[in-house]
């Protein structure tokens, strides 16, 4: 997507943030007016007194008998209480014991920590309630913030860079309702690479509502922490409960502070999508110029408020590394250059064998899938209209085929950064231009009849809810395009609204929140845009297939 360089005049944002569960963040500096926006939500408080976790790493064992849920109360993100929290319930579990050590670092393309070990069964003492409010923040030594990401029904990837000297602990517990709750798990971590942490927190309990700190020193005299973070586990896999989640694209540096995702952040999501542009690092080509431009933009007030209320599911489009930047012909430096700060900045699970690999999938229960697709650094544009062609690689588009036949979630929901329906614009820089594996997918879908395959993209700087196409394959598949959350708009939703296969399109900048309901028959997707203000733009509620 071209990108149009312009200055415009912001509005002061001074967000008051809780002192449960998010962090001071620096005043930002407007350049015009005095207006104050704030970030103020009521969400319900989560249940206490859940068993604590015995000690991990050397997997020691205890009795622990099941515990008693306390109340649910009132906790706010970003403003203050509504309402008392609930008090714990009786915890029949023991002490968290502490994870395995993280992990080397990994080769020269940078990879990810290793593997906490894994927790044993449950103690026979009270497990300790935490409180992460007597210790004092360390805004400095933490200076990006926090993240959590691909999150599965047992683990999650915790992130945040560390650049002070003292040992460093990550806290996991449970929210009570107040702020407080019984610790799930103690992991020892080490920085790796220019100071980062992605520690995969493994043995966590499924479809939970916890919270997450980075704290230094040791125990019980830890002498300062991070921002708190919260996240939800996924359910099992045979479990169908409604799931909550957001998502959008396309967020320009110059449109600091985000405030379309501070309003995200008060929606309480079990996850986030982000679909690509996150940042625009378009002229850089050193691994110093990508870092400046990532730390810029994630250290801003919207990105911190969302990264601290919920985790998130990545992927890149072309901005990350350079404007519609061409896989067969970028320096080769460069482009490690830029992948390197991509997965240094994001909380996202490396895979194993390929620690460049972006795409994946996770699953929520039986409620949905989502499977998060890499449409850009496998490309061949040289191919284009040829028996060769490639869009995604032969790999990815066999994975997804294949996940996509086998998947037993009502919703399958495909992260594409691009769209993939009938939107006009430049087709070469869509799936549009690449029509026989634009096909090859839509006929697998259709001729296998799955049901449900829900496309969400980004990239076009403007939001809509429809159909693939008005007729034809892909006629009965729906996609969702999200965003832009902060990006100039573009007009070529003009030229697509009011078509009869387009329920929506509109160039408000957006985020996009998405309710799937199992319980009810037929089970049901609820899809609300929310702007910028705050306001609903667009709703409605379609029925599974």
């Amino acid at each position: 997507m071209t990108l149009l360089h312009f200055t415009l005049p912001r509005l002061a944002t001074l967000p008051r943030l809780a002192a449960l569960g998010l962090a001071t963040v620096a005043s930002v500096v407007a350049c015009s007016g005095d207006d104050e926006a704030t970030f103020d939500d009521t969400g319900t408080g989560a249940q206490g007194g859940n068993a604590g976790a015995g000690n991990a790493g050397t997997g020691a064992t205890g009795a622990g008998g099941s515990s008693t849920g306390g109340a649910s109360g009132s906790t706010s993100f970003g403003g203050s209480s509504t309402g008392g929290g609930g008090a714990a319930g009786s915890s029949g579990g023991g002490s968290a014991g502490a994870g395995g050590s993280s992990g080397g670092a990994g080769g020269s393309s940078g990879g990810s920590g290793g593997s906490a070990g894994s927790g044993g069964s449950a103690g026979s003492s009270s497990g300790p309630v935490f409180d992460p409010m007597t210790i004092t923040e360390n805004a400095a030594d933490f200076g990006l913030g926090i993240q959590a990401g691909d999150v599965t029904d047992s683990s999650a990837i915790l992130w945040t860079r560390y650049t002070g000297s003292e040992s460093l602990t990550l806290r996991v517990f449970r929210d009570s309702g107040n702020g407080t709750g019984p610790i799930v798990a103690d992991y020892p971590v080490t920085p790796q690479g220019d100071s980062f942490v992605h520690f995969d927190a493994t043995g966590l309990p499924s479809h939970t509502t916890l919270r997450y700190v980075f704290l230094t020193g040791t125990d019980p005299s830890f002498t300062a922490r991070s921002q708190i973070g919260r996240f939800v586990t996924a359910p099992e896999p045979t479990d169908s409960p409604i799931v909550r989640f957001g998502g959008t694209s396309c967020m320009l540096n110059l449109g600091i502070p985000f405030e379309t995702l501070g309003h995200a952040s008060t929606r309480n999501l079990d996850f986030f999508v982000l679909a690509g542009d996150l940042t625009y690092n378009d002229f850089a080509t050193s691994i110093g110029a990508y870092r400046t431009f990532w730390r810029t933009q994630i250290n801003d007030v919207g990105y911190r408020l969302l990264f601290q209320s919920t985790s998130h599911y990545a992927t890149w489009d072309d901005h990350e590394v350079d404007n519609n930047w061409d896989p067969e012909t970028i320096s080769q430096s460069q482009l490690t250059n830029a992948t390197n700060a991509f997965f240094e900045h994001l909380a996202i699970r490396r895979n194993p064998t390929e620690p460049n690999r972006v795409y994946r999938s996770s699953k929520w229960g039986k409620t949905l899938e989502i499977f998060v697709l890499d449409a850009r650094s496998e490309r061949k544009p040289s191919t284009r209209g040829t028996s060769s062609e490639q869009f995604l690689s032969q790999a990815q588009m066999d994975w997804l085929k294949s996940g996509l036949q086998t998947s037993d979630a009502v919703f399958k929901f495909v992260v594409t950064s691009v769209p993939i329906g009938d939107v006009g614009g430049d087709e070469a820089d869509k799936w549009f231009g690449y029509q026989n594996e634009r096909t090859e997918l839509l006929s697998h879908i259709e001729s296998n009849s799955i049901p449900n395959v829900i496309f969400l993209a980004g990239d076009v700087h403007w939001g809509g809810s429809m159909f693939l196409q008005a007729s034809g394959t892909g006629s009965n598949i729906r996609e969702v395009i999200m965003g832009a959350a902060d990006q100039f708009e573009s007009g070529g939703w003009q030229g697509v609204a009011g078509q009869a296969h387009v329920d929506y399109a509109g160039g408000a900048n957006n985020f996009v929140a998405f309710e799937v309901n199992p319980t009810t028959t037929p089970a049901t997707l609820k899809v609300e845009f929310v702007s910028k203000m705050n306001t609903t733009i667009f709703q409605n509620t379609y029925n599974a297939q």
